[in-house]
């Protein structure tokens, strides 16, 4: 899969790409941001339940004990 086109030119001038983008907005946006990106931003507040998973500090290090994967 090639680069595309709005990366490289990123990288190689950033200032040059945020120019031509608030310039053009209208026509890069399609190009530059996925569709599909843009329909999770704009219905997140839809899809969003409530929030899921473990969340560790700094000062849990050292306090989780592993356990052993069962053999396969």
């Amino acid at each position: 899969m090639l680069p595309s086109c709005h990366g490289m030119m990123q990288d190689r001038n950033e200032s040059l790409f945020y120019r031509i983008l608030l310039e053009n907005f209208a026509e890069m946006a399609s190009i530059v941001y996925d569709p599909t990106v843009g329909w999770a931003c704009l219905n997140f507040h839809k899809l969003y339940r409530s929030p899921r998973g473990m969340y560790f500090s700094s000062e849990d290090a050292g306090q989780m004990v592993g356990t052993p994967l069962p053999e396969s």
